[in-house]
């Protein structure tokens, strides 16, 4: 078995998928602290979560759960995308700590599809209130 170090370059989820080729592995609920989990509901709308992962009806399950505990559920592709989501967390974790506030999350702002010049997708921070008694 592969002893791989973590954060040089390989997803802990693509080694372990590579060591239990009959599982399926899914990454999801690494971008934002407790006080988003616990209250992923922002005035602005739902704080957004990425799941990477295979296709099927697992994913679905997946992004089920997601919506289910409140977040936007937003599909980032195949688990090789798990490695996109992690630098993703570690800004988060800057961000937290420069503001000293970890409630705070991405919130998708949405357009209507069709049309012309519909401009993309964007994404914006929202932040919340600080909660001392939760940060150090």
């Amino acid at each position: 078995m592969e002893i791989a170090i973590i954060g040089a370059g390989r997803v802990e989820s693509a080694l372990l998928q590579s060591q239990a080729h009959e599982a399926k592995f899914f990454k999801a609920f690494n971008t934002v602290g407790v006080d988003v989990m616990t209250k992923p509901r922002f005035p602005e709308g739902r704080a957004a979560m990425f799941v990477a992962g295979p296709d099927g009806p697992e994913k679905q399950l997946v992004m089920s759960l997601v919506a289910d505990v409140g977040f936007e559920a937003l599909d980032a592709g195949p688990l090789k995308s798990a490695r996109l989501l992690e630098p993703l967390a570690m800004l988060w974790i800057q961000v937290a700590r420069k503001e000293q506030n970890p409630n705070f999350a991405l919130v998708l702002g949405k357009r209507a599809a069709g049309g012309q010049a519909q401009p993309l997708t964007q994404l914006k921070a929202v932040a919340g209130s600080f909660s001392p008694d939760l940060w150090p």
